[in-house]
């Protein structure tokens, strides 16, 4: 076995009480949704826009066609010092999973049952379709 499957099996369900990113998500989504916004962005923590990045995330939003429910966000995270992340011109290549920006009527919801670190994200990205190395994965 994994050390990861020995960590949840010795933990199980406790793991969740402290960690449950999922339901934190899905609180993000109904919050949204009770907001109004067009798109409700639930976000992993310490994700981070530089002005005029999320102004061009904003324009693209407002121009996707009606019938587009999810839009699959790329992320790369920074190592280090997050300084250089200020710079308007700084760009890494995502490789990171994805974040998931959700319309305001999409139906999706993260599993709850998924703890943090056990792909606790992808489980939607998988329900969606979405292609990535996740696809490959042992669960």
């Amino acid at each position: 076995k994994d050390i990861r499957d020995i960590h949840t099996a010795s933990f199980g369900e406790r793991l969740l009480y402290p960690t449950n990113q999922n339901a934190a998500r899905n609180v993000m989504v109904d919050v949204g949704k009770k907001l109004g916004p067009k798109w409700i962005l639930p976000l992993d923590g310490n994700c981070y826009f530089h002005p005029s990045g999320f102004q061009q995330m904003v324009r693209e939003l407002d121009a996707m066609p009606e019938d587009i429910r999810y839009v699959v966000l790329p992320m790369a995270r920074v190592d280090g010092d997050n300084s250089e992340a200020l710079d308007a011109h700084f760009y890494k290549e995502p490789s990171e999973e994805p974040q998931l920006i959700m319309h305001h009527d999409a139906e999706a919801r993260f599993d709850t049952r998924l703890t943090y670190g056990r792909r606790n994200k992808v489980g939607v990205l998988i329900q969606l379709g979405v292609p990535g190395d996740w696809e490959t994965w042992k669960w």
